[in-house]
């Protein structure tokens, strides 16, 4: 990968009543077996706040809604170029918390 490559991707932020923030096992590399927030990559003609919906759900799932953004993160990607997250605040959670798709455990 160039070192110019840009990867986007999104990260959701749910906290609950206590301040918890909620995490999940990652699955598949980069970082297989680490606790993240749940999250991924924005895909083609994607929004950044419904990948970030699209992610949860797929990650947890959960429903949630978008209460705005809370900053943006970039970190290198192991081959080469970087990744840029938008990292989101996300609230009201809907359905049966679950590790899914890439996730192991939540």
């Amino acid at each position: 990968m160039d070192s110019a490559t840009v990867i986007r991707a999104v990260a959701a932020v749910l906290r609950d009543d206590t301040g918890r923030v909620l995490l999940v096992k990652r699955g598949n590399e980069p970082d297989r077996g680490a606790w993240s927030l749940p999250g991924g990559r924005i895909e083609a003609d994607e929004l950044p706040i419904d990948a970030v919906v699209r992610e949860m759900r797929e990650e947890t799932g959960l429903t949630v809604d978008v209460d705005g953004l809370l900053g943006q993160v970039e970190r290198p990607h192991p081959d080469g170029g970087r990744y840029v997250i938008d990292d989101f605040a996300v609230s009201n959670p809907r359905g049966a918390l679950m590790a899914a798709d890439d996730a192991t455990d939540a």
